[in-house]
This record gives C-alpha cells, structure tokens and sequence, in this order.
C-alpha cells in the first residue's frame, strides 16, 4: 500500500482508528526504497518536479505504454487482442514483481537501483516483440501530442520534452513566446465555453432542486484538463478530507482560483508540510508509545491540523475548494461520469433512477463535448506547429504525425 493511500486511509473517518493506524505502519517502508521506486518506476517514469516534466517523455515507450488502455489510442495504433492482453499483463507481472521484491526486506541501496534498472531494460524489450515499428513510432507521436494538450503549447515548447527534442534555441523560445501565451489562453477560454454549454445542455434535465445545487456547487467557470489537473485527481477522494481539500492550492491552477492572501497560503501549506512530515515520519516519541497511545497521538495532530486549517480556511474557503474539487473530477473524467460514479452526482444528491434516465443524454453530451475540444486541440496545434522556427517545422510534424488525435480522457 502506498504512503499516500495510508494518508487517506487515516484522514477517512469511516475508518475505524485501530484499522488506520495498523495500514498506515504497514505502509513505512524504507526510505530508500520509497525514492528509487519513485525515481526508477518502471513505467511512470515520471520526473519528481514539478511542471511540464511531469509528462512521460515520449521517448521513454515505458512511460506511456499505459495509454494503450485508452480507447482512443487503441483505435489509433490499430492493436489487436493479443497485443492489449500482452500490454496489459507486462504492466500488472512487472509492478507484482516490484512489490514482491520490495517486501522481501531490507537490502542495499544499490540492489534496489540495480533490480529497478534490469526490470527497466526487460520491459523495453518486450514492448518490442509486442508492438511493431510503425506502432512504436505512432505511440511516441502521440506521446507528444498528449504533452502539447496536457501541459500547453508555450510549456511544451519552451520547456518540455518536445521543445528539448525538437532543440528549440533560447532565442528562438523568445521570439515565440508571446504567441504560445496567446494559444493558450485561447485554449483554456474556448474549453470553459464548451464545458459551459455541455454543463447547461446536462443541466437542463435535471430536477429543479438538483440543477440548483449542481450550479452552486460548480460554480461560474471550469478547469481545462491537464496532465496536472489528472494527476491531482488521482489523489482526491471523495468524500473530501479537509487535509485532502486544502492541500489542492499547492497546484498553481487551484491556487489563483483561491482568493487567499500570500501569507494565508503560505501559512496552509507549512501546515500541510508538517503534518505530511510527521505522518511520514514519526519523531522517536510516538514511536516509542504503545500502540493505542500512538495512535490518539497522530489522531490529536489530525485534530489540530483540521482546526488550523478551519481558521485560515474557513466555511467559505472548504466550500470554493469543494467546487473546485469537482471541477478537477469534470476535467479528469467527464461531465457524464462526474455525475453517474463520482463526487458531482453524489453532491447533488442524485439517485439511481435519476441517473438511469439521465444515460443516453450524458453519453451524448460527453461525446460531443470530447468532439468539440478534440477538434478545437486540432485546430491549434496546426497554428502551434506553424509558430515553430522555420527550420524545425519539418521535423516538428514528423514528430506529431499527420494526424492530430484526441486522447480521451479517463473513463
């Protein structure tokens, strides 16, 4: 189980304190392995810091072999059956084969490296037999387009992994800045228009009761998806904690919606620091406590974070974060699957019967939505290729391909 999941397991209430406790030190294994296998995961492969290189570089087949359980990347590359199970199982027998390894106990840091290299090196070769030339090199096409879509076109080329490859100039990432800015920002306001509509036309078949709360609750505007966006969805669960839903002004595109001052935001995130360091690790003190002391001990620092988090925070600030929160789940995942499994539907307190008559209308919405956003990312990425030095506009396309697909988004 996974640091974070132990996190969450504690911070859930639903969990009696006994249980949380015994997940969570469970979950304490050693240091070293919890960096390499960060560091040298074999199909993550996802850099630690934060901005554009928090997408799989589209040389690494490792890191976006996970996009072949995409519907829309699986039509694209053509893949048979045999292929998608073959993907399919290299991904579950080598994370196993990690994890068993990894519970054996402690053994050397160089060990752990030297095991992560070689599961590295077995995997690449299998994603060879298993895919051919052409498939490979469709995938690193749409490994690059995925960045473009997901990061945006000024980060992409001016600080991305298609921007180094491509070997755009510094003087040249000046000349074209201002333009990039400008795609971007066309991007994002035509994504929140077309979310609007698609929000307006589901909307309407709601209940009166249901379709006031849903607009309370979204509130005047949407977040375009993002490979940050869907990172950070992944750790948010629902029901939301408050630690869960304060720690999402650590991402710039959550944070300038948060009208808090500088020293407020500051003040939360030292805050969620300290209790991150004291779940991570426990002074000597609680450790050497008996199991039940240990346990009222984390929960009291639970308790006083949740208490400082409501003074800086306060009822107006959880509930634009709880909006916020699910309009991280509508870009993830979908106005449709946002309201059948996830945290909209639940808010607004939908039932099942409601939900069943609302499914030809969501599929409907979602896939049109899915179009429109599809054909505008399109539409742009010729202008982005366009903007690109005279000199690398070749070897830009043939980096992207010919044809622009839309990489759905988790369903």
């Amino acid at each position: 189980m996974s640091f974070r999941m132990s996190v969450r397991l504690i911070c859930n209430r639903r969990i009696s304190i006994t249980e949380r406790f015994e997940r969570f030190s469970h979950s304490m294994w050693p240091f070293s392995w919890f960096v390499l296998t960060l560091y040298f995961s074999v199909f993550a492969n996802v850099s630690l810091a934060q901005g554009v290189t928090d997408v799989p570089d589209p040389r690494n087949l490792r890191g976006l072999i996970p996009l072949a359980r995409n519907e829309s990347v699986a039509r694209e590359l053509r893949l048979e059956r045999w292929q998608e199970l073959e993907l399919r199982e290299l991904l579950e027998s080598n994370g196993g084969d990690l994890e068993t390894f990894r519970e054996r106990g402690n053994v050397s840091f160089d060990l752990l490296k030297k095991k992560l290299e070689e599961k590295q090196s077995s995997a690449d070769a299998r994603i060879v037999e298993i895919l051919d030339p052409d498939q490979v090199k469709r995938m690193s096409q749409l490994g690059y387009q995925m960045e473009i879509y997901r990061v945006g076109f000024g980060p992409t080329a001016l600080g991305g992994h298609f921007g180094s490859h491509l070997g755009i100039t510094a003087s040249q990432k000046d000349a074209m800045r201002s333009k990039l800015e400008g795609l971007d920002k066309e991007f994002s306001a035509s994504v929140n228009e077309q979310y609007s509509l698609s929000f307006a036309k589901l909307s309407g078949h709601l209940s009166t009761s249901s379709r006031t709360r849903a607009r309370d609750l979204v509130g005047s505007g949407f977040l375009a998806p993002s490979f940050r966006v869907e990172n950070t969805w992944k750790k948010v669960k629902y029901p939301f904690s408050k630690v869960v839903l304060a720690s999402l002004i650590e991402i710039p595109e959550i944070a300038k919606e948060v009208p808090l001052d500088f020293r407020t935001l500051e003040s939360v995130r030292d805050c969620l620091k300290d209790y991150r360091n004291t779940m991570r690790h426990p002074s000597e003190k609680i450790l050497r406590m008996e199991p039940k002391e240990r346990v009222n001990e984390l929960q009291k620092r639970l308790d006083q974070v949740n208490e400082l988090l409501d003074e800086k925070l306060g009822p107006e600030g959880f509930l634009l974060l709880r909006s916020l929160a699910v309009r991280l789940e509508i870009a993830t995942v979908g106005l449709g699957k946002a309201i059948t499994h996830g945290a909209l539907g639940q808010e607004i307190g939908l039932s099942k019967g409601e939900i069943d008559l609302l499914g030809p209308v969501i599929e409907e919405v979602d896939k049109a939505t899915d179009e429109a956003i599809g054909k505008l990312a399109a539409s742009l990425l010729n202008q982005f290729v366009d903007a690109l030095p005279s000199d690398k506009i070749a070897t830009a396309k043939n980096m992207l391909g010919k044809e622009f697909v839309f990489v759905q988004r988790i369903r």
